[in-house]
């Protein structure tokens, strides 16, 4: 049974359950957190920039493939990742999480190139720590079973165009409304 409470509680401070083995994984599915404009351009912004490091460091050396929102594909690129880059949806178009976990477990379904079977089967999560939990939750919904590492960077932007992602408090208000409307859809 999952107890949602301790779960959105532990959104608002940036605490989130782990599990999984990182070394198990074969994809990264990452979840932005916000974006910038500058000069009326949409740009990543820095919590994205910090999740984007955080994968570089991370997965890098074993360049796992990178299922990630925009904002995050655009700070990768910039770092210059190593591996492939499967970028989904616009720097800053308007999109769910629900939605997003789905374009991105629709892609791992995806026919293997040289076996059969699906084109990837072992993500690892990686999301602001804020939102860790209810982006691991919405993704077990697609029936997916997402590695969720320790360390999540606890990636807030405080220039964000979004104003939800710009602290904790905004972000706090934020989930005390998105984690009714998530589970009120049957999503986690």
């Amino acid at each position: 049974m999952v107890n949602y409470l301790a779960l959105l509680g532990g959104a608002c401070w940036g605490e989130y359950p782990t599990h999984g083995c990182v070394e198990d994984a074969d994809c990264v599915l990452a979840f932005s957190m916000g974006y910038g404009v500058v000069d009326g351009e949409y740009v990543p912004g820095a919590g994205n920039g910090e999740l984007a490091l955080y994968i570089h460091v991370n997965f890098a050396a074993r360049a796992l493939p990178v299922l990630a929102q925009k904002e995050i594909a655009v700070a990768l690129e910039a770092l210059g990742y190593p591996g492939e880059i499967i970028p989904f949806c616009q720097l800053g178009e308007k999109t769910t999480t629900h939605d997003v976990a789905e374009q991105m477990v629709s892609k791992m379904a995806d026919p293997h190139p040289k076996y059969d079977g699906p084109l990837y089967e072992d993500p690892v999560l990686v999301a602001s720590a804020y939102y860790a939990a209810r982006a691991d939750l919405v993704v077990r919904w697609f029936r997916v079973e997402p590695i969720v590492p320790e360390g999540l960077p606890k990636a807030l932007d405080s220039a964000s165009a979004q104003r939800r992602t710009r602290n904790p408090t905004n972000w706090t208000f934020w989930e005390l409304g998105a984690w009714p409307h998530h589970y009120f859809r049957g999503w986690i």
